[in-house]
């Protein structure tokens, strides 16, 4: 028996610094155990702790692809450098291209909706507004449902 093991369980408290790596977490009653699988080192935290030892296992700095073999971290660095490329060239063409049409097609119903003009180009105002309303409807829509169903601690 090593001399750990006969001093008893280590006391954490406020202050203390504890530095675990692949952590496994389960509850255990009022407690929480936490530890490394691969060596068998776990401790039985207080309930209080929980947060803490969630927001730990993967810290806002840490690299997720560092468990990935090489191979894979090198294909997820590409995939994300044409994930952000691909991202930035369809945000230029909706500013080039989509917003000022769509800020045009929009001035031009608008005016055609006013008295003076005949029934045909009323007609197709209004149905140029309402597809583009329509659309960017259904956008807030599905935004706001995807937002609403991820909860207030996704909202960043």
């Amino acid at each position: 028996m090593n001399d750990t093991a006969a001093q008893g369980p280590t006391r954490i408290g406020p202050s203390t610094r504890v530095l675990l790596h692949d952590l496994g977490v389960r509850r255990d009653g009022d407690e929480w155990i936490v530890g490394r699988t691969v060596t068998r080192t776990f401790v039985a935290l207080p309930d209080r702790y929980r947060r803490t030892v969630r927001s730990r296992r993967h810290p806002a700095g840490a690299d997720p692809t560092v468990r990935l073999p090489a191979h894979e971290r090198r294909a997820v660095r590409l995939y994300s450098v044409v994930l952000v490329t691909g991202t930035v060239a369809c945000v230029a063409f909706m500013a080039a291209v989509t917003l000022p049409a769509d800020v045009t097609l929009l001035v031009r119903a608008a005016r055609g909706l006013g008295p003076g003009h005949g029934l045909a180009r009323t007609a197709d105002s209004a149905a140029v507004l309402l597809t583009l309303g329509g659309v960017n409807v259904l956008w807030l829509m599905t935004r706001w449902r995807q937002r609403r169903a991820r909860g207030p601690a996704a909202k960043g």
